[in-house]
């Protein structure tokens, strides 16, 4: 009798099988989410450590040259270095991309690591592009060399030096070729504020050129002192346009902190 009994019980029924399936699918739901938010927070990690190895690498070439590098194309003599290079190909050399860089215009068809937001859902398996803009305040114009360390009177803790964008927006793209016509897309447009949430197709829109971010909260940025934080949607268009100004003595409003 007990062996029978026995072969009976071997099995579940059907109603222990669907209370299991409902358990299972009840835990599924609670830990999706929270993987979710540990992705978005490795991907936020790994953007930051991008702006960051990119704002010591600009420290670095300024090391060497006694400026920040200049974007698009110079007309002073002499041309250092050669005329038409993005800030993104001068510094290549600085983030342990020397031979991407020796290729010259060969080698903006590269894939580089550094320049892409893992955030950035824009990008694909394009290669020459990045998902991060620097401020054309701090690295001069088409035809002057503007700034280095000495002439940064706002701080270099208060001045922007680099943000997120949008590689590929609509039909513009962030690229950081060393031709000329290409220099200024891996900038951003100073005065303009900046945007969080925004999506490369859909709504909200992005802004080609602009400083954006595709993650809801906040946008990283770098400053000049080489140091990485995110901005909230608090601080005002006012306060994000003084950070970006090197030296017009600008004093930045409270939201900032």
């Amino acid at each position: 009798m007990k062996s029978q009994f026995a072969r009976k019980r071997a099995g579940f029924t059907l109603i222990e099988l669907l209370v299991v399936i409902a358990i299972i699918a009840i835990l599924i739901g609670l830990l999706l989410p929270a993987v979710q938010k540990v992705r978005e927070a490795a991907a936020r990690m790994t953007s930051s450590n991008n702006i960051k190895q990119m704002c010591l690498a600009c420290h670095g070439y300024h090391d060497a040259n006694m400026k920040f590098p200049l974007y698009g194309t110079i007309s002073s003599t002499p041309n250092v270095p050669s005329p038409g290079m993005s800030i993104h190909f001068q510094i290549l050399p600085y983030i342990e991309q020397q031979n991407v860089y020796n290729q010259g215009t060969a080698g903006y068809s590269q894939f580089i690591k550094t320049f892409i937001d893992p955030t950035d859902t824009s990008v694909g398996s394009t290669t020459g592009l990045t998902s991060y803009g620097f401020n054309p305040l701090v690295f001069g114009t088409t035809t002057v060399s503007l700034t280095n360390l000495t002439t940064m009177s706002d701080g270099t803790s208060n001045t922007l030096m680099q943000a997120q964008r949008v590689a590929v927006c609509g039909t513009t793209s962030a690229s950081y070729s060393s031709v000329a016509a290409d220099a200024t897309r891996g900038t951003f447009a100073p005065s303009v504020g900046f945007k969080i949430g925004v999506k490369p197709t859909g709504t909200p829109a992005c802004t080609a050129g602009n400083p954006e971010s595709q993650q809801a909260g906040s946008i990283l940025v770098g400053l000049c002192d080489g140091s990485v934080r995110g901005i909230s949607s608090g601080v005002t268009t006012a306060t994000w346009n003084a950070a970006c100004t090197p030296a017009t003595g600008d004093t930045i409003g409270g939201d900032w902190n």
